[in-house]
């Protein structure tokens, strides 16, 4: 498809189809890098702001400044304006109604339903849709392809599937045993988790985003040489605010920072505690991120003035947090590759964080890396930079270099670019 001659790209055009399945996945930001080069045939994807919606959307923002509904109006990006965008309506309110009845009630049957619905429902119009395309590369999110896959081969397409967890029998473990699997042990896989095995079975090449996805596919028995491995970093916006606009702490106290969904499977229960034990230090920690039902009643009793509670935040806001903050505590027991250590990573932030998290922070280069549920760990690598205050800056700056050179949005464009050329030889 392409051949690089002297820095030079020979385009054919509109040869791909991205489909980013639902809410603000990654595949969007992909779907901009490809359709640079002009090689978008089409972005499938749930919901979507049309340009006459968002005139509306903006005005109703202003009157309710409603953070869900400025999520949603972000979802719209100018690198994708003239792209012809198929939007899977009925599957987003699916998808909406899922998350929803998640926050309020426990009902697995209910939420499996519901879940079943929203991909049943994506698969069955994206079929359609590959059905009467000439494309020649079918990259599609995980678990929203199905028959899509298969119609896409016998058409001569080869079929990318991206996948950003951890392998889902490794996942479930890593959830459930304080982030530790046994490929030998069997697991109860729900409704979501078996549409997502079927595509990575189904696919030509499945494309994770860290060394450590791979590793859980190649425990599980996935064949190595079907999977290809791509680190997302980070995209154009945050390297807009990050990259170029850096004010760090200069007081005694050192600002740490979680960032992420305020669940006990990203390890948040143990930072409460850790920090909780820490007495009477200059430390504050901050926590943004919409927070779970597991952790309402631990949140709840929070004494310490020092822990800050933030919710749910927009994106660019935690982005501007960043430039603020010391250290990016984040030891998660299950990630594909943690978007948000690649964010902290670029403000300059020392990270703690767990191998399971998928990132590329080398220990005690850009942070401290722990064992997953090492709440005794996670203590000591905290008390490390209270009392090593100047390995703040060093990591940091490490971390941002690191970030800089290696991780922005320019490589990642180039790498998926070769991936392409190497799945059509």
């Amino acid at each position: 498809m392409y051949s690089l001659n002297s820095g030079k790209i020979e385009k054919v055009k509109n040869e791909i189809i991205i489909s980013n399945g639902n809410g603000k996945f990654h595949l969007l930001y992909t779907a901009e890098k490809i359709n640079e080069e002009g090689l978008l045939e089409a972005f499938y994807t749930s919901a979507y702001p049309s340009e006459k919606s968002i005139k509306y959307l903006l005005y109703i923002n202003k009157l309710f400044n409603n953070v869900r509904l400025q999520r949603w109006i972000s979802r719209k990006t100018e690198g994708l304006k003239n792209v012809k965008i198929i939007r899977m309506n009925l599957s987003e309110i699916f998808y909406q109604l899922s998350n929803y009845v998640q926050g309020i009630i426990n009902s697995k049957s209910l939420i499996n339903i519901l879940n079943y619905l929203t991909i049943n429902i994506y698969q069955i119009k994206a079929n359609r849709f590959i059905n009467n395309s000439n494309a020649k590369i079918y990259h599609c999110r995980a678990g929203y392809g199905g028959k899509s896959i298969k119609t896409a081969q016998k058409k001569g397409m080869k079929v990318i599937i991206d996948h950003s967890a951890p392998y889902p029998l490794a996942y479930i473990q890593l959830i459930n045993n304080q982030g530790r699997y046994n490929s030998e042990e069997k697991v109860k896989v729900p409704v979501l988790w078996k549409f997502v095995l079927k595509d990575i079975h189904n696919a030509d090449c499945v494309l994770v985003n860290s060394d450590f996805v791979k590793k859980t596919m190649i425990d599980f028995g996935f064949p190595e040489n079907k999977i290809k491995v791509i680190y997302l970093g980070i995209d154009k916006d945050v390297e807009k605010i990050l990259l170029n606009e850096i004010n760090k702490n200069n007081s005694n106290t050192i600002k740490y920072l979680y960032a992420g969904s305020i669940t006990k499977s990203k390890g948040v229960d143990n930072v409460i505690r850790a920090f909780t034990n820490l007495g009477e230090k200059n430390w504050t920690l901050t926590l943004a991120g919409n927070i779970s039902k597991d952790m309402r009643c631990i949140i709840k009793k929070i004494k310490d003035s020092r822990i800050k509670v933030l919710g749910g935040i927009l994106r660019e806001n935690l982005l501007r947090i960043m430039r603020y903050n010391d250290v990016l505590v984040f030891p998660s027991l299950a990630e594909g590759s943690a978007r948000v250590v690649f964010e902290a990573m670029a403000a300059g932030m020392a990270i703690i964080t767990t191998p399971q998290a998928g990132s590329v922070v080398e220990n005690m280069k850009h942070g401290i890396i722990i064992d997953p549920g090492n709440e005794e760990q996670l203590k000591e690598a905290i008390n490390f930079f209270i009392d090593n205050p100047e390995k703040i800056k060093e990591f940091g700056e490490n971390s941002r270099i690191t970030i800089k050179e290696n991780y922005n949005s320019t490589v990642y464009k180039k790498k998926v670019i070769e991936l392409y050329n190497s799945i059509l030889v």
